[in-house]
């Protein structure tokens, strides 16, 4: 290697090798790095990383069930299946099957989704959905996001798409800011969704992960704005403000096994006065293989 002990070679082949997707090959020169100069930033180990690292390559099948309390005394149920696989940090793809029942209505739902990078910086996700029944899920839906990855930890998501129900499409726009760094990641997201030629109605979502043990991460979430989904309310294109707050995460038993789980409440209310308060709970196992 040309100048192995030069830490500006060592950071410049570390990040080819993550924008490549070998980051078993970006570990080990960063191990190198740190054994000459410790203190360097860029080479400490990043959990994202070994969570990338782990995951790449393997397929991950997951079963789900969650249970939603609404303040009528009615409650949801949802079952699904999900499949993913990543070729690399960068590369990966996925689908979705679920049954639920919401307003004592019979669903199912497919779902596709796969992200590509397109440059060094820039990736892009696609996901489609399906419901050959939409009685209260949505008939077709589609949604694109570009996110671009900036210096020291900060990435830019972009993101567009339409939903179509029973009663008529549904456009939807986002962008979310992110911040990495340490083991942790903070995030906002502002969606607007506009019902069927109808107003706008925006909605905000502030984030954080902490990043543990590897690829295990606990997620908090807080929610305030405006909602107008169907499958949320059950009503057509009637505007409700929204606030909620949920905790959830995934941890590994082992390499092969690990435990989904969260728990969320959130509260509505029209400008009738309705109210549609409900409690969520949802768990799931993962198997890599």
């Amino acid at each position: 290697m040309l100048a192995p002990n030069y830490l500006d070679v060592l950071q410049v082949l570390t990040q080819a090798h993550n924008r490549a997707g070998n980051l078993q090959q970006a570990k080990n020169i960063k191990r190198q790095a740190r054994s000459i100069a410790p203190d360097a930033l860029w080479a400490q180990v990043d959990e994202r990383e070994n969570a990338a690292f782990k995951q790449a390559g393997r397929l991950l099948i997951g079963f789900t069930s969650d249970a939603t309390r609404t303040e009528q005394n009615d409650t949801w149920h949802e079952s699904a299946i999900n499949i993913e696989y990543a070729w690399s940090r960068t590369e990966r793809a996925g689908f979705r099957a679920a049954r639920s029942i919401r307003f004592g209505q019979r669903d199912t739902l497919y779902e596709l989704f796969a992200t590509v990078p397109v440059t060094n910086r820039i990736s892009v996700t696609g996901r489609g959905q399906f419901s050959p029944s939409h009685r209260v899920r949505p008939e077709k839906g589609g949604f694109l996001e570009a996110s671009l990855i900036l210096n020291h930890g900060w990435v830019i998501s972009l993101g567009g798409g339409q939903t179509t129900y029973s009663s008529g499409p549904s456009d939807k726009v986002s962008i979310t800011v992110e911040r990495y760094f340490s083991h942790y990641r903070l995030a906002y997201t502002e969606t607007a969704v506009q019902p069927d030629g109808g107003p706008w109605s925006p909605a905000h979502r502030l984030s954080g992960s902490w990043y543990y043990g590897g690829d295990n991460r606990i997620n908090l979430n807080l929610a305030f704005g405006e909602e107008t989904d169907e499958t949320v309310t059950g009503t057509r294109s009637l505007k409700f403000d929204t606030w909620g707050a949920g905790i959830g995460g995934r941890h590994w038993l082992n390499a092969e096994f690990a435990i989904d789980y969260s728990a969320g409440y959130e509260g509505l209310e029209s400008n009738r006065g309705e109210h549609l308060d409900r409690t969520t709970f949802y768990a799931g196992i993962v198997f890599r293989i």
